[in-house]
Formats: C-alpha cells, structure tokens, sequence
C-alpha cells in the first residue's frame, strides 16, 4: 500500500479528505494527519511516506515550502498541493518547486483520486525502471566477472588470447 500523509491547518479539511476519499481502493493508507509543513517534515525523518498531500497556506511552514524542502531532502516523496486559490502563479510556483500537481479544495473529491492515481502509475513505472536497471546491472557485473575468469584462466595456462582485427 502507498502511504499517504495530509496536512492542512483545518482539523475538518484534513477529516474530510480522510473520510470522503476510499483510500482502500485507491491502495493507500493516510499514515499521518499534520496541521503544518514541520510536522510533516519531522514525521518523514523516521517514517516512510510515498505522497503528501498538503495545504498551500498553513502556519509554521507553508504547502509551497514544504514541497521545496520535501524535494531537496526525500525527493521520492511526491507532493500534492490542495487550495482554495484558483491563481495561476501559485500552481507555477508549487510546479517549480517539485510539486506533482495542484488541486482546488473544492473539487478534490472528484479530482484526488485521480491525481493519486496518476501519480501511483507514475511511481511504479518508476520503480519498473529502476529494477530493470538493476537486472541488465547485475548480468553486466556477471559478464564481467567471466571475462576477468577467462583472462585468468588464458594466463595461468600461458595461452594466448586469441585477436580479432575486423578483417575477415
């Protein structure tokens, strides 16, 4: 399940977005409710968390900070931003700042799901990369841990390597 943590400065806006989404369905579980950028930012010290979703305007640490902060220091952690502001320069700012997308508080039951959808597809496929990195890795490191047995076995035997020059 993909770990999800909220913060919003509202106690009923971090309920509402607990009860009103089916986070079950969507493979999530909300792992922690803040109400500021801090208290996320020290929740993700010792614990893991694949999406926050946050306020723009909160106390302490703002939605926008936060993103900035939660880029530079766990830069796996995906960030949604949730507003009351329709204004432009606040999604270019959160965008800019590493935020994965921004959405208006009151369409966030219709418009959340989807985002953390799209944002899960985009996790995986990540993921399905980086093991296949790690496959093509490890038969690299395989292939060269028989060539280096070769070469060994080529000297040890004083037989010399056989030499390709292209011309056939």
């Amino acid at each position: 399940m993909y770990r999800i943590v909220i913060a919003d400065d509202e106690k009923v806006i971090r309920s509402g977005i607990v009860q009103l989404v089916d986070w079950q369905a969507l493979d999530c579980i909300v792992v922690c409710e803040c109400s500021n950028g801090q208290e996320v930012l020290d929740y993700v010290q010792g614990h893991p968390a694949d999406i926050v979703i946050t306020d723009i305007k909160m106390p302490v640490m703002d939605g926008i900070s936060l993103t900035h902060e939660l880029q530079l220091k766990h830069p796996e952690i995906r960030t949604i931003l949730l507003t009351v502001y329709n204004k432009f320069d606040f999604a270019q700012k959160a965008l800019r700042y590493g935020a994965s997308d921004y959405i208006i508080k009151n369409e966030f039951t219709t418009e959340l799901p989807k985002t953390v959808t799209k944002i899960i597809k985009k996790i995986e496929s990540e993921k399905s990369k980086t093991d296949r990195l790690g496959q093509n890795q490890g038969l690299a490191q395989e292939e060269l841990k028989n060539m280096k047995g070769y070469l060994l076995e080529r000297l040890m035997l004083s037989k010399p390597l056989p030499m390709h020059d292209g011309a056939e």
